[in-house]
């Protein structure tokens, strides 16, 4: 009996090696392309859109990361119309990893990073915080601006010009310094300024000198004690002043209290406005003595006539007591 399978039979086999073996060059393949794609085999990606100013270096099939970590690529890019709340002009279709999705949340943010200082750019993805809303595919996210490499020598050329700049002002600083002008230069240059600024220090030397001697008035504050004393006795008089006040049963508390008191200080305060009043109007004979010019006049003359009188008086009594009835 012969070994060898028959002619069908071996097309049949080989048929099914083929077959497993195509299946099995898919399958590799399917696995090939969703590892490169999104780093998992056996979960589904997580499709969701971002919004750039501009393209920012991104292209269709660029890396995207999660803290760093390959999550998946950008799928599709496009121009969108702006609008009116944003300059946004390029939507992104990001296609993630469903495990490194479920770490994001509202509050994440987007940037575009670069692979070395010219390499290629990715975009990535900061996890949320954990208590806040996880990030639904119907969301969007702004990515935040990537300052180019020609910025980034803008600004430090912006920065060197700045330093040049302020160099060049402390050159002529210093300059000016040197020769003596403006107010620092005298100080370093004028001879006779820093004589008079050192005798100045050597004057307030002195003075300390006899401050702390306790000579002078500032000398005797310091070392006076009996000054201390008074301060302090003085300190206790204005204590015991306050307590006087705030004493419920004290006169002046009383004072504070007494409602008629107040009002009588008030109507008298009145009354002397009142009368002050009428003295410069001119009322009354205080007033017209105020005011009258003649009453003050007339009024000088009787008083010198009553004292020319007096005197009078006192030279020659005999004058005055003529045809003096004497009763005893």
């Amino acid at each position: 009996m012969s070994l060898r399978p028959e002619p069908g039979a071996m097309r049949w086999m080989q048929l099914r090696v083929g077959l497993l073996a195509t299946a099995v060059l898919a399958a590799v393949a399917l696995a090939i392309l969703r590892l490169d794609a999104v780093g998992s085999l056996f979960s589904s990606p997580v499709e969701f859109t971002v919004r750039l100013n501009d393209g920012l270096g991104l292209r269709e099939g660029s890396q995207v990361t999660v803290a760093g970590l390959p999550a998946g690529i950008v799928a599709k890019m496009t121009v969108t119309p702006a609008r009116h709340d944003s300059t946004t002009v390029v939507a992104a279709r990001v296609k993630m990893n469903a495990e490194q999705y479920a770490l994001l949340r509202d509050d994440s943010r987007s940037r575009v990073r670069a692979l070395g200082l010219l390499g290629d750019r990715l975009l990535d993805f900061t996890p949320g915080s954990p208590n806040r809303r996880a990030l639904r595919t119907t969301d969007t996210l702004d990515v935040e601006s990537f300052a180019e490499l020609g910025d980034l020598f803008s600004a430090a050329d912006t920065a060197l010009r700045a330093v040049t700049a302020v160099s060049a002002d402390l050159r002529t600083v210093a300059g000016r310094m040197t020769k003596g002008e403006g107010t620092l230069g005298r100080l370093f240059t004028d001879a006779a300024l820093y004589d008079t600024l050192l005798r100045t220090v050597r004057r307030a030397d002195a003075v300390l000198a006899h401050v702390q001697g306790g000579q002078g008035t500032l000398g005797r504050l310091l070392r006076d004690t009996s000054l201390y004393g008074s301060v302090t006795r003085a300190a206790v008089a204005l204590d015991s002043a306050a307590s006087l006040l705030n004493d419920r049963d004290g006169v002046l508390a009383g004072l504070q209290r007494d409602t008629a008191f107040y009002a009588r200080l008030r109507r008298a305060a009145t009354g002397v406005d009142s009368l002050v009043r009428g003295l410069n109007a001119g009322r009354g004979t205080a007033g017209q003595l105020l005011v009258e010019r003649e009453l003050y006049d007339r009024l000088l003359r009787v008083t010198a006539a009553l004292d020319s009188l007096a005197a009078d008086v006192r030279r020659n009594p005999s004058r005055y007591t003529k045809g003096a009835v004497r009763l005893f």
